[in-house]
């Protein structure tokens, strides 16, 4: 039943949630960390409160050095405001998602969720945006589904453990706001894309991928009843 409502759901991601060039820069920076400092790979799921030291110094391209910083992962639904960095790094995903619904049930079906890795200080360094909405097809048609729309880390910050933990916390709010799975595109030639969405437990489903303009697969998350 399960992959029946996945294979007969109206809706499709036509984009992959991570763009091939945001994974192209910055790839070597925290070797080039390790190797300076020896000390061991915090790209962990041990780490706890999703925080760096701030001794642990990132080297970014203009060669200057800044520390790290501490921050929290907060879910922000349709109904709250985002910060003004979120508004920007989701500018089309926010656009499609705000557009008014026909009058009818489907209006108070779909919402949005932006799960922002937020600084003290209020900057964001990355997140997540999902839409929610029903699966509108078969036995199960008035359930809900998340669809991944993006994944973004700013370039200072990636390959630090930011992505796998604001996936994961997005794979929570979908549990918590009663989806029974999440899905997205996955792109052939985005090595980067496929490597997190396994670590984070999607399964790389095959639907003839190769007819797509942007060969693909499709990849596919349960998240009832499951761990994340």
């Amino acid at each position: 039943m399960f992959f029946v409502a996945i294979f007969s759901a109206t809706r499709r991601n036509t984009r992959s949630p991570i763009e091939a060039d945001e994974q192209t820069e910055a790839l070597d920076v925290k070797r080039k960390v390790l190797d300076l400092q020896n000390r061991p790979c915090y790209d962990s799921p041990l780490v706890v409160e999703h925080s760096a030291p701030a001794r642990f110094l990132l080297h970014v391209a203009r060669g200057h050095e800044m520390a790290m910083p501490s921050y929290e992962i907060k879910p922000y639904s349709n109904c709250d405001r985002l910060p003004d960095e979120a508004e920007s790094m989701f500018a089309r995903q926010l656009e499609h998602s705000r557009k008014l619904l026909p009058v009818g049930p489907d209006q108070v079906c779909w919402s949005f969720l932006c799960i922002c890795a937020l600084t003290p200080e209020g900057h964001v360094l990355g997140g997540v945006h999902l839409d929610i909405g029903p699966i509108n097809s078969g036995p199960i048609a008035e359930r809900k589904l998340a669809y991944l729309e993006r994944v973004f880390v700013r370039p200072e910050y990636r390959r630090l453990g930011v992505a796998t933990a604001v996936l994961r916390r997005s794979i929570q709010a979908a549990r918590e706001a009663g989806c029974e799975y999440i899905r997205c595109s996955n792109n052939w030639d985005n090595p980067a894309e496929t490597a997190l969405l396994r670590k984070c437990g999607f399964a790389l489903v095959d639907l003839n991928g190769e007819d797509d303009e942007e060969p693909c697969y499709l990849a596919v998350r349960p998240v009832r009843n499951l761990d994340v």
